[in-house]
């Protein structure tokens, strides 16, 4: 974990940026937003009896999307109920602001009025429109602490490729367009007013434009003297310090974890699906051999104990206006890819798995898809118990479940999610951004906190595909995703139940 630190500057403004360079990737993710809470809370109790206007948020905290700031407030709420009294009431010390339909925005509004909450967590679109909506509803001037999480992806940055007419392009859009989370940074920073809030920004794929925009280009930082100074946590091979120039080269993930292995299953046109030919064989093959065959007896127990559920999940699904024309239309997905998913999940996840779509994927069909196999499939929704509310702080069991669960979700709301059962991440194929950033993103979600996982990426063998304007092109995902791995230094392994 590598940060830099704002030296000694009026209003306390602090930078803390979190790089994951290290072996350190996965469990450091938990300890950062651990650490994101307590600060809030700290800070809380730092203002409070300090300020002579009481009533008012202290603390306004971005995240990129709506799962993520319920988690947030689902951690306040439990490290709250271990809080002795004398202690406000909890609905008047946090409250969330997210694009709901069963809390709109006007009630959102209410609340802010009649509560004025102390910590707010937020999403960019929700707090825009609330400010829209009403200026009143927040006061922006009076918060003491901004907390910016998954920075990378809410601040746009110039591309690190192509050749200067992309990046002319791209300097164009970001001009024309910029991010709503750049918008509202600028807006509490650019006043000109001699007060400015605290300042924190976390993430854990930190690139150097991000740093050159928010340390030298952006005026948010304009009082502050960065100190140069930088700290780290390393694995004893890299060693206790990181150089300066090491920040430049590219992200690398868990060298040396053994707890999480990488798979990459390859789908051949005929339906046949293989390990890469890049993967190794796992040292412990023969704890692989029991695990398939607990599993597959787990399996054939579990089929006919679940199938009325999965026919009530079926129906349920079909309720939905939206989902009723699936039966009559092409699925946008390989249904062998799927398979492969539903027979990995199936022989191999004990108790809860996550299936990452690419960006703009349709998640309601692919829901659909995996529940006509027999597979308990739901989206993630954080407040929903099937969504992953169950699992949120259930400690890691090692217990088998009957009717294991697999929430499947898109890159843009995998970010930060933490569900201490998750043991199994799959990726339907390679990202097209940010491939090396995207990544690490879904692979962190298991392997945290010292716990183990597997991450096993589903890949289409060379094939063509067709381009804009009518122009055709090949596609060899196995060697994209080659280069991947060894750009990230992953040595991947096979998958025990594939060839």
């Amino acid at each position: 974990m590598s940060f830099f630190k704002v030296g000694q500057v009026p209003e306390s403004m602090l930078l803390l940026f979190f790089l994951a360079n290290a072996s350190c990737i996965n469990s450091i993710f938990l300890r950062r937003s651990l650490g994101l809470v307590l600060a809030m809370l700290s800070k809380h109790y730092e203002l409070r009896g300090k300020d002579g206007e009481q009533g008012h948020a202290t603390s306004l905290m971005i995240v990129p999307h709506r799962d993520l700031a319920y988690q947030f407030k689902y951690w306040i709420e439990r490290i709250w109920g271990h809080v002795p009294p004398p202690k406000q009431q909890l609905s008047n010390l946090v409250q969330v602001l997210a694009r709901n339909s069963a809390f709109p925005l006007e009630q959102q509004v209410s609340e802010l009025h009649s509560r004025r909450p102390e910590i707010v967590i937020t999403t960019p679109q929700a707090l825009h429109d609330i400010l829209e909506h009403d200026d009143t509803a927040l006061n922006l001037q009076k918060i003491a602490t901004v907390v910016v999480d998954e920075v990378d992806y809410l601040i746009e940055t110039l591309p690190t490729s192509g050749d200067k007419y992309t990046k002319a392009k791209a300097m164009r859009v970001m001009r024309r367009h910029p991010s709503l989370t750049r918008l509202i940074l600028e807006r509490i920073y650019e006043t000109g007013g001699s007060k400015y809030p605290q300042l924190i920004m976390a993430t854990a794929t930190l690139r150097t434009p991000l740093r050159y925009l928010v340390i030298v280009r952006s005026r948010w930082f304009r009082d502050a003297q960065i100190a140069r100074r930088m700290t780290s946590v390393t694995s004893k091979e890299e060693g206790s310090q990181f150089a300066t120039q090491r920040l430049q080269k590219a992200i690398t993930y868990s060298p040396n974890r053994p707890s999480v292995h990488h798979h990459a299953l390859v789908i051949a046109p005929s339906g046949d699906v293989s390990n890469i030919g890049m993967a190794t064989t796992l040292p412990s093959e023969e704890d692989q051999v029991k695990q398939v065959t607990s599993s597959e007896g787990r399996i054939d127990q579990s089929t006919s104990s679940s199938s009325v559920t999965m026919d009530g999940q079926m129906q349920q699904l079909l309720d939905v206006p939206e989902v009723v024309e699936f039966e009559t239309t092409t699925s946008p997905f390989n249904p062998d890819a799927l398979e492969a998913i539903a027979a990995a999940f199936a022989l191999d996840v004990p108790r809860v798995a996550l299936l990452v779509l690419q960006p703009m994927s349709a998640v309601q069909r692919c829901i659909y898809e995996l529940r006509k196999m027999g597979i308990n499939a739901h989206g993630v929704d954080l407040l929903q118990k099937e969504g992953g509310a169950a699992y949120l702080l259930r400690g890691g069991s090692t217990t088998v479940a009957d009717n294991p669960a697999l929430l499947v979700t898109t890159l843009a709301a995998v970010r930060g999610i933490d569900l201490p059962d998750l043991s199994h991440v799959f990726m339907l194929g390679i990202p097209e951004d940010q491939r090396e950033d995207s990544y690490v993103h879904v692979a962190g979600r298991v392997g945290r906190a010292g716990q183990g996982g597997k991450v096993i990426t589903v890949l289409e063998k060379q094939r063509r595909v067709n381009l804009p304007k009518g122009k055709v092109s090949w596609q060899d995902e196995p060697q994209i995703m080659s280069r991947l791995f060894q750009s990230l230094r992953i040595q991947p392994t096979k998958f025990a139940h594939f060839p």
